[in-house]
């Protein structure tokens, strides 16, 4: 009856509305973390791949810029990975036979790998520690503009044309 595959449908609906609700539940507080203990380095990232957090210990300014650059990355990739499993752990049991659908719309930019650039930009120097702040190193400014002193008010100027009464000047 087509009262019957009307209501089959909406309840179709209705449950899956319900699994997309608590999959949108789950991912609100999930986060993947990632690590390089060796360079002292700890990512935090939501489900999406976005940065949320990132911890530098004192040690790793003990390396270079490359190498500190590849622990970071490396880091992101780890807790990257620590989320997508998470979201799979969560997301199978409410996707069910859809799964491998959510897996490729997830998996949309897996094979866009992070990377360094040689020609990328140099970071700027390392802070300097002076009396216990840190001090950074600045690029040299401008001169400011010379100071002009302040100019004295014009006299006024008597534009009156009178000459008398009458008389005309020759």
């Amino acid at each position: 009856m087509p009262g019957d595959r009307l209501s089959a449908a909406m309840r179709s609906f209705q449950e899956q509305a319900d699994k997309a609700k608590q999959l949108q539940e789950a991912i609100k507080t999930m986060r993947g973390v990632g690590k390089a203990p060796d360079a002292g380095v700890t990512v935090t990232v939501a489900p999406s791949g976005a940065v949320l957090d990132l911890r530098l210990e004192p040690k790793s300014m003990d390396r270079s810029y490359t190498a500190l650059q590849q622990a970071i990355i490396g880091a992101i990739r780890e807790a990257t990975a620590n989320a997508a499993a998470q979201m799979e752990e969560v997301a199978a049991p409410l996707l069910g036979d859809r799964m491998q659908q959510f897996r490729q719309a997830m998996g949309a930019h897996a094979g866009e790998d992070l990377q360094i650039r040689p020609d990328a930009p140099q970071p700027p120097p390392p802070a300097e520690e002076y009396g216990g702040s840190v001090l950074q190193r600045q690029p040299p400014q401008p001169p400011p503009p010379p100071v002009q002193p302040p100019r004295r008010p014009a006299p006024p100027v008597d534009d009156d044309d009178d000459f008398g009464s009458g008389s005309v000047l020759r």
